[in-house]
């Protein structure tokens, strides 16, 4: 019996590894589709976004020019996050699998800057992504940071995203601009 259990929570555990990404999957499906269809290459920044700054975001303080409340706010759930993240300082990268997973056409290192410049002055058109990890409000709503750095016009968007899995597939339920995240 205890071996069942055991196998059984290791594979829960494993198929909950395997799908937290899948919010942002979803979302970054047609985006990066469209890009390509644009001839726009695509590439995922390796490191990823503090979850902390998201939880900001998620507020709304701490921040002068952001005074808005999200439709998905609760306090309660943003004390909790609160608490369990507030000490999350490592600094978190993406890899390669998860670059491929995401559909993107590679990752690129933050720490190469210079050669990161030299790779982008020879393209016409890139978007390069910054991505935080999914922050689970509850379980069929996650929220996720991302930026977008588009290389044409040095643009830099920057948007909390709330995604809902409804019948088993993920949708946006809120999209909100954030200075915070940039």
């Amino acid at each position: 019996m205890k071996k069942i259990l055991k196998y059984s929570l290791c594979s829960l555990f494993f198929i909950s590894c395997s799908t937290s990404n899948e919010c942002i999957k979803s979302y970054l499906k047609d985006e990066i589709q469209s890009n390509k269809n644009n001839n726009i290459e695509s590439l995922l920044l390796d490191c990823k976004k503090n979850p902390s700054i998201l939880l900001k975001a998620y507020s709304a303080k701490n921040y002068d020019t952001e005074n808005f409340t999200l439709k998905n706010f609760n306090q309660m759930d943003y004390n909790m996050l609160n608490l369990k993240l507030k000490n999350d300082t490592i600094k978190k990268y993406w890899n390669e699998s998860n670059s491929k997973y995401f559909y993107f056409k590679s990752l690129t290192k933050f720490d190469e800057k210079m050669e990161f410049r030299k790779n982008l002055a020879s393209k016409l058109e890139v978007y390069i992504y910054s991505i935080s990890k999914p922050i689970f409000l509850n379980r069929n709503k996650a929220m996720f940071g991302l930026s977008i750095i588009k290389k044409s016009n040095n643009i830099y968007d920057s948007y909390l995203i709330i995604m809902k899995n409804e019948n088993r597939k993920w949708i946006i339920d809120e999209k909100v601009q954030s200075l915070l995240l940039y």
